[in-house]
Parts: structure tokens; sequence; C-alpha cells
């Protein structure tokens, strides 16, 4: 694990600074292992919440549809004490779920009032989360938690800002809003004036010019939030 040294000013110009990191991890050592291993096609993202006792970040999305699979995979997983409930949303499903007694370290640290989980996108065989820590004294802090633990976490970088990092696009699309702002683009329905129609995409793609509407908005949503500064 890449080292954090307190000696680095927390403020800039008199005002206090957040601090910003990005940090991989197995998922053996955080959420979902066995879920998302045998589905290395599908993503998790952690839905932001404010943790309420045990309660600590209990849903998440989901990039596949088959909800069935999904169930037994859950009910399979080392991580998961039970299923609340699975709802199948436009381009994902949303899952709540209660984690087992035995919360992971890394999850644990989410809640500490220093640290502050703005995104969480697990994958096959890892884990990418983006932790704004409220100094730099906190974020060593939380390092040398990791590693007392024996977690396999690796910092990828760190970020003194008042601002959130960008996100990474290619993983802040889900695989439907990329193919209907693929189809988008090619069939010229982004052009002045438009060579295609909502309706024409929804005919391209079998699904209904509302659903390919919420798709290109959240896509677009999703591009400007990881682009703009």
């Amino acid at each position: 694990m890449t080292s954090i040294t307190k000696n680095r000013s927390d403020s800039v110009q008199g005002k206090q600074m957040t601090v910003c990191t990005r940090v991989s991890v197995a998922v053996d050592d955080f959420l979902l292992p066995l879920a998302l291993t045998e589905s290395p096609a599908e993503r998790a993202e952690l839905e932001r919440s404010v943790p309420v006792g045990r309660a600590i970040m209990p849903y998440f999305r989901w990039s596949g549809d088959d909800v069935n699979r999904l169930r037994d995979l859950l009910n399979r997983d080392p991580t998961v004490e039970r299923v609340v409930n699975i709802a199948r949303t436009d381009d994902s499903v949303v899952v709540g779920v209660v984690w087992v007694n035995e919360t992971p370290a890394l999850l644990r640290s989410v809640a500490d009032p220093e640290l502050a989980c703005l995104r969480a996108t697990g994958r096959e065989d890892t884990w990418l989360l983006t932790l704004r820590f409220e100094s730099r004294e906190a974020l060593a802090a939380s390092s040398e938690q990791w590693r007392s633990a024996d977690l396999n976490v690796t910092i990828e970088s760190v970020n003194e800002t008042a601002r959130s990092p960008l996100r990474d696009s290619s993983s802040a699309l889900t695989e439907r809003q990329r193919e209907a702002l693929r189809a988008a683009l090619r069939s010229g329905y982004f052009d002045v004036p438009r060579a295609a129609t909502l309706q024409d995409l929804g005919k391209e793609l079998g699904v209904s010019d509302t659903a390919i509407s919420q798709r290109l908005r959240r896509g677009i949503r999703s591009l400007v939030e990881t682009k703009v500064v």
C-alpha cells in the first residue's frame, strides 16, 4: 500500500482543504466477492447514504438485469446476510441488503465522520473507491487502520482540493447508457438539424422512446459530472 506522509499543509491561502483519494481493493477484502467474480461482465456500485447503526451503505446498483440470477448470487455471497429488496429500473437493478455481522473493515471505516465515500464501483476482482477525508491526517490514520487489518488496499491517487475528484468516464456510464449514446451519435441525433429522433433510436435498440430519453439524459449527466471542473 502506498504510504501517506503527514507533514504537508492542509490549507491553501488560509482555507481548509479536503483530501480526495482513489483507492483500489480486492473484492475478497470488501464486498460481493462471489457475485462479482461469477459475473465478470457486470458491475456493482454502492449508493451513498447516511449510515444508521449497522446500515452502512445498504443499497447498491447492479448493471445486469437478470434478477433471479442476481438473487441466487447474493444468497450465496459470504458478505450478504440477507436481501431486503430488489427493484429493476430502466438500466440497472437497485438492491437493498443487510451485510453480515463481520462487516469488512474498509466498509466500517466509511462510517468515520472524517471520511466520506463519494463513489464505490466493483467489477470482477476489484473495487475502486473515491474517498474524501477532512485532512491528510485523517487519510494517514485510515491508511494505518487498513494496514493493521492486513487489507490489500492500494492508494491510486491523492488530490488535495475543495471539490470532488473527477470521475472516470469509462466507469461512470452503464452499458445501456453507453449503447444509447453511441447509437445517438451514429444516427445523427446530436446533429443540427437532427437526423434522427428518439423514436428512431427506440426502434433501433428495441425500447421505448421514453427509455431512450432517460438513458441519454442520465448518460450525458454522468459524462458532465465526470469532465466538468
